[in-house]
């Protein structure tokens, strides 16, 4: 869809780390159904292009988990 994952990666990044909760919130829950949907697709191995996408919003996700309390925190343990 896009030229590069990374350009869908650095729009949902941005989001995941926006000032505003409700783009947090709602960036949170689409990147979990792009998550679970992308997981299930079979990729070609091809060693020129790396299978791994999203990495960096994973990071993110995961990175909520130490906050003390926080809805972001409530939807990555339920992700």
């Amino acid at each position: 869809v896009t030229p590069s994952a990374n350009i869908c990666e650095d729009v949902i990044g941005h989001d995941l780390i926006s000032e505003s909760e409700v783009e947090r919130i709602s960036a949170f829950k689409k990147f979990s159904v792009l998550w679970h949907l992308t997981r299930s697709i079979k990729t070609e191995a091809n060693p020129s292009r790396s299978p791994r996408t999203f990495d960096r919003s994973m990071f993110v996700v995961l990175d909520s988990l130490k906050e003390e309390s926080s809805i972001t925190k409530t939807l990555a343990l339920t992700w």
